[in-house]
């Protein structure tokens, strides 16, 4: 599974200056989040995700982190708004 998030991620095409994590990053939201178009306040808020929502994060660019939902949808939060989600395996 981890291998086919880590090739849909690669498909999107990056903006200038962003960079790709190495592979996918299990994230939670840590407050509520507005999730934009882009990174930065200056674009528009596509939905908002509630504090403990389980994001994958699949780059950044400066102090921006890309993510996607389990609901498939897509946008940017700023860094603070986002922290580590569960491992994988864990109990």
């Amino acid at each position: 599974a981890g291998e086919t998030r880590l090739a849909g991620a690669r498909r999107a095409a990056l903006r200038p200056g962003e960079t790709s994590f190495a592979i996918p990053l299990s994230l939670r939201v840590e407050a509520t989040a507005n999730v934009r178009e882009g990174p930065g306040t200056s674009f528009r808020v596509l939905f908002t995700l509630d504090r403990g929502s389980p994001v994958v994060g699949h780059s950044y660019m400066n102090e921006w982190v890309r993510i996607s939902d389990p609901q498939g949808r897509t946008g940017w939060v700023f860094y603070t708004l986002v922290g580590p989600g569960e491992q994988s395996g864990s109990n």
